[in-house]
């Protein structure tokens, strides 16, 4: 390759990363996804030929109907036959769609059930978004507590259906059967409807005696597992799930100021203010993420009363106190949302770095020290008499003293005057001085003195002719 196409090759991919980098900036930025399995809280089935018959601890939760091929008694001069119908089976279920952050933009939300018995054709199911609550435990085709009737009967209005799929008799057991309920969570988490949960019912149609064949007995319904009889199938993963995609909600924090700089003794104010899409309670935190030591409370923080609404704003005073090591201080403060981790919400954090002045530790002990040694120093220089105190130079560390105490003798006699009676002591200090560092220079400078004869006397023998 010559050296003009090296060039231009390289020019081409100095353009294409320029082209790239906004899109690379783009999405490094974009917003981050999620997705949560929530499983039910209740669910149960119904059926309209046995209106008070409770359902709740089944195994499955079945949908459909019955039908049956029977003697026609009506009928005298032949034999002949009629269609009965028993059913239709509703099944009902409720999600606790709490636990979705508020704010979240959801993106797609599927409920999925998993079969235990298929059905003996093809069905169609029609789910709708129940109005009123209900008690599992309690919960019939008439009534949906002990004391409260459903205002229709099975739970269910005509026409308002949010989704329909088919099933059929292809179906083996653990196929999953799904249906889209994303405009279902979206008008609960706005605050459009109750979140009371969803009935599935069958589409009725008619059923001819052709449609039997050689049995008596059709079983147009299909039965899933209910979250009872996958526990006790020990198959969990075929339990009810509602899978829900969305963009996490943020909740940021933000500071008034970054650094404080403080003395001991001193404080200081700032703001804190929360920010972003989140839409539940929030409430501030704090944690210290560097400081120069390990003792409790250098810092003391106080945060103002606030209401937890998104938005809220919060003044913090810090104070450092007496004992507060010097150094820098690094705090983070970051949001808190009961009950949602950063698994479903993006949480933005703020740093605050603070530094506090003045002597550290050690130069306070080696102040203490200096003044330690100079205070045993002047001690030892001094020469003490009776009636007098007379102060010598100061003494290098390295002096050596030693005292000699001389007893008073009786002037007549010339003997020791006895232990009884008191006599004026002096105390003399013989200081003996032991110069190691002028011995020290002195040797030194002879060495250096010999090194310089040595070579003046080889640069005067070189020299010789």
């Amino acid at each position: 390759m010559s050296g003009a196409s090296r060039t231009i090759l390289s020019a081409l991919m100095v353009a294409l990363i320029i082209l790239l980098t906004p899109f690379y900036v783009l999405a490094s930025s974009s917003p981050s996804k999620a997705k949560i399995y929530l499983k039910p809280v209740s669910d149960t089935y119904i059926q309209k030929t046995c209106s008070d018959c409770k359902m709740f601890n089944e195994s499955e939760l079945r949908v459909g109907m019955e039908a049956l091929k029977v003697m026609d008694t009506s009928v005298f001069d032949r034999v002949a036959y009629k269609v009965v119908m028993r059913g239709p089976y509703s099944s009902i279920l409720k999600f606790n769609l709490s636990e979705i952050p508020p704010g979240a933009e959801i993106k797609q939300a599927r409920l999925w059930l998993y079969v235990k018995n298929p059905p003996e054709g093809t069905l169609s199911l029609l789910l709708y978004v129940l109005k009123q609550e209900f008690n599992e435990t309690e919960t019939t085709w008439i009534y949906r507590t002990s004391k409260a009737m459903w205002k229709t009967p099975g739970g269910y209005s005509e026409p308002e259906y949010v989704v329909k799929t088919r099933v059929t008799d292809s179906l083996s057991e653990g196929d999953s059967v799904g249906f889209l309920v994303t405009d279902y969570v979206k008008r609960v988490l706005s605050g459009e409807i109750k979140d009371y949960g969803v009935v599935i019912r069958p589409k009725t149609g008619k059923v001819s005696l052709s449609d039997f064949g050689s049995s008596d007995e059709l079983r147009l319904y299909v039965d899933f597992y209910s979250k009872e009889g996958a526990r006790r199938a020990q198959k969990t993963r075929y339990s009810p799930i509602l899978y829900v995609e969305f963009i996490k909600p943020t909740a940021t924090i933000s500071l008034s100021k970054d650094e404080l700089t403080l003395r001991r003794g001193e404080r200081a104010s700032l703001t804190a203010s929360e920010s972003g899409s989140f839409r539940g309670r929030v409430t501030l935190k704090y944690r210290v993420l560097e400081a120069p030591g390990l003792r409790v409370g250098p810092l003391k923080l106080n945060i103002s009363s606030y209401n937890e609404e998104p938005g809220f704003s919060a003044d913090i005073e810090i104070l450092a106190t007496a004992h507060a090591p010097p150094g820098t201080y690094v705090i983070e403060f970051y949001p808190n949302a009961p009950g949602y981790g950063p698994e479903v919400v993006d949480y933005g954090r703020a740093n605050l770095k603070v530094v506090v002045e003045g002597p550290t530790e050690t130069q306070t002990q080696q102040s203490s020290t200096r003044t330690h040694t100079v205070s045993q120093t002047q001690t030892r220089s001094t020469v003490t008499g009776t009636g007098q105190n007379t102060a010598s130079p100061t003494i290098p560390s390295t002096t050596m003293t030693s005292k000699v105490t001389v007893t008073a003798s009786s002037p007549a006699t010339g003997t020791k005057v006895p232990t009884m009676t008191p006599a004026p002591i002096r105390t003399t200090t013989v200081i003996v001085r032991k110069e190691r560092w002028e011995s020290g220079v002195l040797l030194a400078s002879i060495g250096l003195l010999l090194a310089l004869l040595v070579v003046i006397s080889a640069i005067l023998i070189r020299r010789r002719p």
